[in-house]
């Protein structure tokens, strides 16, 4: 035969199987029965690879087919590819099953006082499959699922929206709380105008704190005399424990302080505001099993990994 003038990727797996099948059973006759096939069919295959290759890859040594040197490499090579069709064929079994995969999920800074319980639980089922987790404003969280670098997110607010399903899998309540040495704290039906001497401690104007707080006030008519202006929730939350003034916040993020003592809730009127945590995906999103069984874990368990009072 000639040199070989044709791409070795022509060769197909039919081709290699003939290969395999005549070796094995010592005829193209015997390889035919056991593929299911004419033996007219083996030998069109075992030609067609020879002229791919451009040289024989059997020859009939005493009446028994056996390999050349050309067509030992050749089968090893189809051995070769069986082995990785087999690898890929387990790999996407696993996937399926819900065994293997990554996700990536956004959350809101609030959220992480939940979160990791409830990946903790997760992933005692789960524990092949892989989770990368973003902690960032919402804004960002929603511009990164956008663009499809982030699978889903939790977060504290939903608006109607035509890129995003929003569905909610609990409650997170904002109370005024105060340090436990403020004269109010054993007081019963407080209202708001008895904090007017207080400072109120308040996030960064545009931050959903802010406007969750500065709707309450107008609700209620009521103007604090003096505000600081705080732009991290760990921080005010120290700040009223020493007494610096008091603030509106999700109990979420002050149960432990709330637990030891360290931190008062006050029994105002109006309170507490009850505002929902949503779970989020892109709309009609066509989740990969991995991605698709963390979304129904939190739709099903995310309230119940949530701080109660």
């Amino acid at each position: 035969m000639s040199k070989a003038t044709k791409n070795f990727s022509n060769i197909t797996i039919k081709q290699f199987r003939a290969l395999q099948a005549t070796i094995d059973s010592g005829s193209m006759i015997a390889a035919a029965e056991k593929l299911n096939v004419t033996p007219p069919a083996i030998s069109l295959q075992l030609r067609l690879l020879e002229e791919i290759i451009g040289m024989p890859v059997i020859e009939r040594l005493n009446g028994v087919n056996e390999l050349t040197d050309i067509g030992k490499i050749v089968l090893k090579a189809g051995k070769n590819i069986d082995s990785a069709l087999l690898q890929c064929q387990n790999s996407i079994n696993k996937l399926i099953g819900h065994d293997t995969g990554h996700v990536n999920l956004g959350i809101t800074s609030m959220a992480k006082y939940f979160t990791p319980l409830l990946i903790s639980s997760f992933l005692q089922d789960h524990a092949d499959i892989d989770i990368s987790l973003n902690v960032d404003h919402r804004a960002d969280i929603l511009n990164k699922l956008q663009h499809h670098e982030l699978d889903m997110a939790i977060m504290g607010e939903a608006e109607p929206d035509s890129t995003f399903d929003y569905l909610k899998i609990g409650t997170h309540p904002q109370v005024l709380v105060g340090s436990v040495k403020h004269p109010l704290c054993d007081k019963k039906n407080i209202d708001i105008n008895d904090f007017n001497h207080d400072i109120f401690l308040m996030r960064e104007e545009g931050s959903s704190g802010r406007i969750l707080l500065e709707e309450f006030f107008d609700q209620l008519q009521f103007h604090p005399p003096k505000t600081i202006e705080i732009n991290s929730n760990e921080m005010i939350k120290q700040s009223v424990i020493a007494g610096v003034g008091v603030a509106i916040m999700s109990t979420h993020i002050m149960i432990n302080e709330i637990n030891t003592k360290q931190l008062a809730i006050f029994d105002v009127k109006g309170l507490p505001i009850e505002r929902n945590w949503y779970a989020v995906k892109r709309k009609s999103e066509h989740f990969q099993p991995s991605s698709q069984i963390m979304w129904d874990f939190i739709i099903d368990n995310a309230e119940h990994y949530m701080p109660k009072i």
